[in-house]
């Protein structure tokens, strides 16, 4: 079974679960097969969520951030520090053209995930977004039937999901 059918048969929730105490992306390269390869990220929103979230992402020798992508330059800046190889976009939708990019990690406000969401299902990416998914439950629903239709990963995060106190905390409630 291939890699990409293998996380979308187990599904979002599982998902979920199979990553609960390491980041997301390390799932899309966890196999024989792919040791030698590595995923090309796109980060799309470079504010603080995309600084935390980028402290993860280059400790892992399989992920590659290869474009920052924001409107405000201080973001940019800020985020640079931690990726200085990654090149700058200001327009995620040319982020999306880009075919050398695998995914993309959407860490903009609320009001941009769903449409950078569908986009990026329709330009073939995977899709790991900060939470909430959307501001209404009708684009929730569209992204979701979007991703069903697709045979892409998408992921939704819980802001402290990888802290390491609350991975402690979780360990110490399943173990009594």
């Amino acid at each position: 079974m291939k890699r990409r059918d293998f996380l979308k048969n187990i599904g979002v929730a599982g998902l979920a679960t199979f990553l609960a105490s390491s980041p997301w992306i390390s799932a899309l390269s966890e196999s024989e097969h792919t040791q030698k390869e590595k995923i090309r990220l796109a980060i799309i929103g470079a504010g603080s969520r995309a600084r935390h979230l980028s402290r993860f992402l280059t400790q892992n020798p399989r992920v590659e951030i290869a474009v920052l992508c924001d409107i405000y330059q201080p973001s940019i800046d800020s985020t640079l520090k931690l990726v200085p190889g990654a090149k700058v976009c200001m327009d995620y939708r040319k982020v999306l053209d880009d075919k050398s990019i695998d995914a993309v990690v959407i860490a903009t406000p609320l009001n941009s995930h769903y449409p950078i969401a569908m986009d990026a299902f329709d330009a073939g990416k995977h899709v790991f977004c900060e939470k909430a998914m959307a501001r209404t439950l009708d684009e929730c629903k569209a992204i979701y039937d979007t991703y069903n239709q697709s045979e892409k990963v998408l992921y939704f995060c819980m802001q402290r999901m990888y802290d390491e106190k609350y991975i402690k905390g979780m360990q110490m409630i399943h173990s009594g």
